[in-house]
């Protein structure tokens, strides 16, 4: 099997696998002399909308929604 994952992030400390080194960051608590880990689920933005999620086997941000993949697309073009 080979690793796919490059910009993916592994926290040595909870285990579990970030899809990039922000969503790492954000599960992060300064807390304690290291800091501590966050529960995902409970991780929320400045808006308070919930910033992670379990898809494919790994913590990720959320899910683009059919406009803005429609912008990006027009941007890309």
């Amino acid at each position: 099997m080979a690793w796919t994952a490059a910009g993916a992030a592994h926290c040595s400390a909870c285990h579990r696998l970030f899809a990039s080194v922000s969503l790492f960051d954000a599960h992060r608590s300064q807390d304690g002399p290291h800091g501590t880990c966050l529960d995902p689920e409970t991780v929320l933005s400045r808006d308070g909308e919930r910033r992670l999620f379990f898809r494919d086997g790994m913590w990720r941000g959320p899910e683009m929604s059919a406009e803005r993949l429609e912008q990006l697309g027009r941007v890309a073009s």
